[in-house]
Formats: C-alpha cells, sequence, structure tokens
C-alpha cells in the first residue's frame, strides 16, 4: 500500500504545491535537489514548484514547459520546449543531464515519459499522475492482462510496474495525490540485488 504522510487537507492549488515541495525536500534532502542544475519542473505550468523551491528552499529549478511564463521572476530558468523535445535538444544536453531530480505534478501527456526518461538515465523523480489520456494512448495496456489503461488507477498501477523499485506514497491533500517516485539508492539497490545470484547458480 503506498505510504501516506500526514493529514489530508482541502487545498488551494498554491497550498497543494507547498505540500509536494516539502515533499520533496523531506524526500531527496534539500542539498539532494541542489546538485548538479537541480531539479527538472516538468510541465509545470506558471513555475510554482520551481518557484517554491527556489524561494524557500534555495533548490535552483529549471521549468521545462512550451508555454513562456509572462512577467515570470527574473530568476526563473525556463525552456520552452515540450519535454520529449527538450531532453532531446543539443544545446540543453548539460543542463538536462547534470539535473538532481525530475519532477512533474500532474503533468498531463508529459506523465509517462518523464518516468520512462528518468528509469532510462538512472535519475531520481517524483511524479503525481492525474489525466490518462486514455484515447490517444490506445496503446497502453496492463502487462499482466491486457486490459486497456482506461483509469486513474489503472494509469498508476501501469507506471509503477516499468522498474521494480519504484515507490509509490500519497502526499497530504485531497484529490490525485499518489506519487511515484525512485532516489538514487533505489537504482543501487536494484542493481546490486540483480547482480546477487541464488545459491547453486553459476555464470
Amino acid at each position: 500500500m503506498p505510504a501516506q504522510r500526514g493529514l489530508l487537507v482541502q487545498t488551494t492549488r498554491h497550498e497543494r504545491i507547498v505540500v509536494f515541495v516539502q515533499w520533496l525536500v523531506e524526500t531527496f534532502g534539500q542539498d539532494g535537489l541542489a546538485t548538479g542544475t537541480g531539479v527538472l519542473d516538468v510541465a509545470g505550468g506558471k513555475g510554482e514548484i520551481s518557484g517554491e523551491l527556489a524561494g524557500r528552499y534555495g533548490v535552483p529549478s529549471t521549468l521545462i514547459d512550451p508555454k513562456p511564463v509572462l512577467n515570470s521572476p527574473s530568476a526563473l530558468r525556463q525552456v520552452c520546449l515540450r519535454f520529449e523535445e527538450a531532453i532531446g535538444a543539443p544545446e540543453h544536453a548539460g543542463l538536462v543531464q547534470a539535473c538532481s531530480v525530475v519532477v512533474g505534478m500532474h503533468p498531463d501527456q508529459a506523465t509517462e515519459p518523464l518516468v520512462d526518461w528518468a528509469i532510462a538515465q538512472r535519475k531520481p523523480f517524483a511524479v503525481l499522475p492525474c489525466c490518462v489520456f486514455a484515447k490517444s494512448n490506445a496503446d497502453r495496456v496492463m502487462p499482466s492482462t491486457q486490459e486497456p489503461v482506461l483509469s486513474y488507477s489503472q494509469f498508476v498501477a501501469y507506471l509503477a510496474l516499468k522498474h521494480g523499485s519504484i515507490r509509490r506514497a500519497k502526499v497530504g491533500f485531497y484529490g490525485r495525490n499518489e506519487v511515484l517516485y525512485m532516489t538514487s539508492a533505489d537504482y543501487s539497490e536494484r542493481t546490486a540485488s540483480e547482480q546477487t545470484l541464488p545459491s547453486g547458480c553459476t555464470i
């Protein structure tokens, strides 16, 4: 069962962002989030997560969203591309590859690409799935049953199956509050367990 921290509260969008960012700091550590080029804030809209990370915790963050933020603070670093475009753009390779954690709070169509890229690059990540977009992703099926992925609960379960060390938790607000995440240690532990052969086996 997903772990849950604290009491559920009815919140505004800003308050939900504050709760999620606090969870990020508690989970990955302030210093961990600030390593390299900092956090990649995927499909982050107006950059509220990036602003909260920088303003409250001093953690650098880059907003990746195709829509530029108007009247944004000068400190807000933006890549005005879709996530799939940003990770393939040579001019952003250094920024992307040196990030500390990839995060997305209800990042819509970028949700699955975020998880896939983070796992492929062995990057820590945290994502709060939201919309399923079942019609435009008709090829998604549950591995064990081949049922199409149509509901939110199915989508979360489908994403969680992408790696054996993905963790699930719930942050403290109502609504679609389940977060899927992996830390650096999760990748290391998985690698170590894969290299440990059962008794009697030989290479």
